[in-house]
């Protein structure tokens, strides 16, 4: 079954990341708010949504029937907060969340697909900082919060070379 963002994908895909068009996550927006929903009450568990148990494994919200997201969210260590305020945040960072998006079928994803996602999931009435890991096999975005999960800047260098941001 088509999905009509699935639709839109296809007719532009041809943009490129920060400039998501409107009408994409709009769609997801519309057509997804269930799925919406699920995401926002999984970021804001209260227990942790990243264990050191080998057994363990993160949260996966069933998207559309083709697609799911894996959500990660770890504490912000002491030098991070103290890079963000050097950078000018005000806020103080609490979780850096991290989402991987798959097919269940293997189907690859595409990295503007996984975007759109975020930024329907993510508030439009403020700034914030997305970064895409691209050594990741499957799309993965990670951005920072607070303690109330709204989003905040960051600089892409906290997300190079691999550095521990947690």
């Amino acid at each position: 079954m088509s999905t009509p963002f699935t639709n839109l994908i296809a007719m532009n895909n041809t943009y490129s990341f920060p400039s998501v068009p409107f009408a994409v996550e709009s769609q997801i927006r519309v057509h997804h708010s269930a799925e919406i929903e699920k995401f926002t009450n999984v970021l804001a568990h209260p227990r942790s949504l990243a264990r050191p148990m080998p057994t363990w494994r993160p949260p996966t919200i069933r998207l559309t029937d083709n697609l799911q997201v894996t959500v990660q969210r770890h504490r912000v260590g002491t030098k991070v907060r103290a890079r963000l305020r050097g950078f000018g945040e005000h806020r103080n960072p609490a979780y850096v969340v991290s989402v991987r998006f798959t097919d269940p079928t293997g189907r690859p994803i595409r990295p503007v697909e996984a975007k759109a996602w975020v930024h329907a999931f993510l508030p439009t009435d403020s700034a914030y900082s997305l970064h895409e890991l691209t050594s990741e096999s499957a799309p993965t975005l990670c951005w920072i919060i607070d303690q109330h999960f709204r989003p905040l800047e960051s600089p892409t260098s906290l997300f190079d070379r691999g550095e521990k941001v947690a």
